[in-house]
């Protein structure tokens, strides 16, 4: 009951006092001072040890590593993987050893990253720990000092209320009130001492100082002292004297030239030109230079073709070599025909009929033959005998290795044993596109009549003429459903 009385009288002079009806015992202007310099204190050092903790934390922190699988710090992982990848390289490499000379630095650096975190907890943030302690312990003195103003005035309030002495009131308040003034001296004297603290405050500052300029000193140390792994003039030379330098001749081996153990037999339906194409001799004016065992090196010269016997069936006169530019681009759409590129110029071997040519180009990628449309290029020369690779991309002599007259470009089974793909011819008088001419839009591709069977409803003679161009000769285009192949207009 005591203690319910007591907790009560403080309730109501609580009360009071925020009504304004009860008086309160104030302390003096000294104390209120170190009370609020406390309160800044305390919201401070609350702040840097969180700000600390965080620090200390990025410091020590262990993760599991690429090399190790066991927790280490990041810079120690990143070391570890320095000197792994290093290791891979061969001895007398700089890069390889540059990694591995700074992944041992980089091991180091993460040795004395850890003794820093250990000794900056030591001498700094565990300084931190002990003030905000201290500030704790003034809190829970402040507390009590308050309860106990509370009790001291609530009795003396009582005994001015009462209307006669009371013996025992009085008596209660001189206990309350030695108990409030020995909680206010206790709650002065950590607030003196706390204040008193700060040169302790800044010992520990200089402590952190020393410590962080001493572990990048060390840092620094370390670096400095494989800086010389990184001269550029000493690895400079080392990779200008190991650097290769690919040349023409050497990608060949993988996209010009052609070894002969590699060269396929002509297929069968260009044997009978076999001996018409132009056989390369060796230029008079590259007579004096040796010889060399290599079947590569032998064929690696500059040379000329002459001609040779006619064909068996010649369509142009092999002594008179017809030469053709492109007019417009074309990629092919199988493998025997030959993409051309405007500007090109053509050798043509062979006049398949009024829409195909068998050509053959010589450039820097070496030498290339096959079909191509005749309405995507325009005669530029019928005179003497031309040297393969007139190509506007070739400049000057070129040195290729020499393969068989015709590659293997035309190898098709839908074609063999069929000399000569057929198809279906276009008279000159019904052409849309005169060979002579140069058009402003490129031209369709012609298409082959080859393969083309019964039971098309728009076979010739069902057909009326055309309604663009009066064309009457209707024939199917395999290639384009309800298209002639005369015209390409739909009937």
């Amino acid at each position: 009951m005591t203690a319910i009385g007591k907790n009560l009288g403080k309730f109501k002079q609580w009360t009071g006092e925020k009504l304004g009806k009860a008086n309160k015992t104030e302390c003096s202007d000294e104390f209120l001072r170190l009370e609020q310099e406390a309160d800044q204190r305390k919201d401070t050092f609350e702040r840097l040890y969180d700000a600390s903790e965080a620090y200390l934390r990025t410091l020590e922190k262990k993760k599991k590593g690429p090399e190790d699988k066991n927790k280490i710090s990041p810079i120690l992982s990143l070391a570890n993987s320095l000197v792994a990848q290093g290791q891979l390289l061969p001895n007398e490499s700089p890069y390889g050893q540059a990694m591995i000379r700074f992944g041992q630095a980089q091991e180091q650096i993460a040795n004395n990253q850890l003794d820093y975190a250990n000794n900056l907890r030591e001498a700094y943030v565990n300084g931190l720990g002990n003030a905000l302690n201290e500030l704790k312990e003034l809190q829970q003195l402040r507390k009590k000092m308050e309860s106990r103003r509370l009790d001291y005035n609530a009795k003396m309030n009582a005994v001015q209320k009462a209307k006669k002495e009371k013996p025992e009131l009085e008596e209660q308040m001189r206990a309350a009130e030695l108990k409030f003034n020995e909680s206010a001296d206790d709650t002065y004297s950590k607030m003196v001492a706390i204040s008193n603290a700060e040169e302790m405050y800044m010992d520990q500052l200089a402590r952190f100082y020393d410590l962080e300029l001493e572990y990048f000193q060390k840092n620094v140390q370390l670096l400095t002292e494989i800086r010389d792994i990184f001269d550029q003039s000493e690895y400079s030379n080392y990779y200008k004297s190991t650097r290769k330098s690919p040349t023409l001749s050497a990608r060949g081996d993988n996209a010009v030239s052609r070894s002969k153990s590699h060269r396929t037999p002509l297929p069968t339906n260009f044997e009978d030109q076999a001996t018409s194409f132009p056989q390369p001799v060796r230029n008079p004016t590259f007579a004096h230079l040796p010889r060399s065992n290599s079947e590569t090196s032998e064929d690696m010269i500059p040379y000329t073709y002459a001609n040779s016997a006619p064909a068996k069936k010649p369509s142009v006169d092999r002594g008179m070599k017809k030469l053709v530019r492109v007019l417009y681009d074309f990629d092919g759409g199988s493998k025997d025909e030959l993409p051309i590129r405007k500007g090109d110029t053509i050798t043509v071997l062979d006049e398949i009929d009024e829409g195909w040519w068998i050509g053959e180009i010589v450039d820097e990628y070496g030498r290339r033959a096959g079909m191509f449309p005749s309405n995507y290029v325009e005669e530029v020369s019928m005179g003497a005998p031309s040297a393969y690779g007139a190509s506007k991309r070739a400049v000057g002599h070129y040195t290729t290795t020499l393969s068989d007259p015709l590659p293997n470009q035309y190898e098709d089974p839908s074609i063999q044993g069929d000399p000569r793909r057929r198809l279906a011819p276009l008279p000159p008088e019904h052409s849309p596109f005169p060979r002579n001419q140069t058009l402003a839009h490129r031209p369709p591709v012609p298409y082959s009549d080859r393969g083309n069977a019964g039971g098309n409803p728009f076979e010739a003679g069902g057909a009326t003429a055309c309604h663009e161009c009066g064309c009457t000769d209707y024939k199917a285009n395999v290639f384009k459903q309800s298209s002639c192949n005369n015209c390409f207009h739909i009937h």
